[in-house]
């Protein structure tokens, strides 16, 4: 299932096929153009050139979700809250993971194969939009073990489809074969240093 990754789309410009594109590079064109604003604009002079300013929302360096800072509702909105049985009819949430396409998250291995996910969450103290998923299947990695930290990653498969709107919306998978950047921000509900679930949900780098 890993290689639903390597899958390439072609994109069609003015009815001429273009330079295919990975499926992944087309989410990150997805994600920039949902995370961006764009202004017009004119000279102050008669009959003048419109154009256009795009400014893309990125988020200032932070500390660790640990003394971390809350998200804007919608600014991560592949953030997947992975849901577990408590012993009864219901369910708590103890992984996180991303979305990467209508039918599959991207979580950690060890996180085991979860009951539900749960997207669209920014507080877990209010009821929004958010709506919880039946899992299908959970695909770890061949070579992960218990006992050592090495290929810790799975795919959860949904049984439907997700529909995405503003604060649904797959995440923009890294290309390239060089990690030429200095940060990253970490995204989750987490715990806080006093042991606690952060109800709403944070942002670290």
């Amino acid at each position: 299932m890993l290689k639903l990754l390597l899958l390439a789309a072609t994109v069609l410009l003015n009815g001429r096929v273009s330079v295919a594109l990975r499926v992944s590079e087309l989410k990150c064109q997805q994600y920039l153009e949902q995370n961006s604003r764009r202004t017009m604009g004119a000279a102050l002079t008669l009959n003048p050139d419109i154009f256009v300013v795009t400014t893309v929302n990125c988020s200032d360096s932070v500390d660790l979700i640990v003394n971390g800072e809350e998200a804007d509702r919608g600014e991560f909105p592949h953030q997947a809250l992975l849901g577990y049985s408590d012993g009864g009819d219901g369910y708590e949430f103890r992984c996180g993971g991303s979305l990467i396409s209508d039918r599959f998250v991207l979580t950690a291995a060890h996180c085991g194969t979860p009951r539900v996910v749960r997207l669209g969450e920014h507080s877990l103290s209010d009821e929004e939009d958010e709506e919880d998923f039946e899992v299908g299947a959970f695909y770890k990695h061949p070579g992960y073990t218990v006992k050592a930290s090495y290929n810790d990653i799975a795919l959860v498969k949904l049984v439907r489809g997700v529909d995405f709107y503003n604060f649904v919306r797959p995440a923009c998978l890294w290309t390239s074969t060089e990690l030429n950047i200095s940060t990253v921000i970490a995204t989750g509900f987490g715990h806080t240093k006093f042991g606690g679930l952060l109800l709403g949900l944070s942002r670290g780098s």
